[in-house]
């Protein structure tokens, strides 16, 4: 929004729009919606929530369409931040798996039979 109102630019303010108007056209009916259902007694009905759910698609359209379009951000930079993204976040659950994994071992092969064992010797 910045790069919007500060730029003399004619491109550069065009690739800002089409980013703007994208995000503003998809995301604010649905802001106001949940607004409304939040402060007012309003509850929209199956066609409203249809139709806000499809100008949501808007959103990402807008930002496919403007980084193909006006290049507003080179695809090969896109693809290697995408990779990297999609990299961190699954190493993040395979490190989440392998401590609920040795916790579960840890606990039922140290700490269970503690609580658990027969006492010996007895009768």
């Amino acid at each position: 929004m910045n790069a919007f109102a500060e730029s003399s630019d004619p491109v550069v303010r065009r690739k800002s729009r089409v980013i703007l108007w994208g995000t503003l056209i998809g995301v604010m009916p649905l802001v106001i919606e949940r607004a409304a259902i939040d402060f007012t007694e309003y509850r929209p009905s199956f066609w409203v929530n249809t139709i806000l759910i499809l100008s949501a698609r808007l959103y990402p359209l807008s930002f496919g369409y403007a980084v193909v379009k006006h290049r507003v951000m080179e695809i090969p930079v896109l693809l290697r931040r995408s990779a990297r993204y999609l990299l961190v976040q699954r190493g993040f659950i395979v490190v989440l798996f392998a401590v609920a994994v040795s916790a579960i071992a840890f606990f039922t092969h140290n700490v269970v039979p503690l609580f658990f064992s027969p006492i010996q010797g007895r009768e």
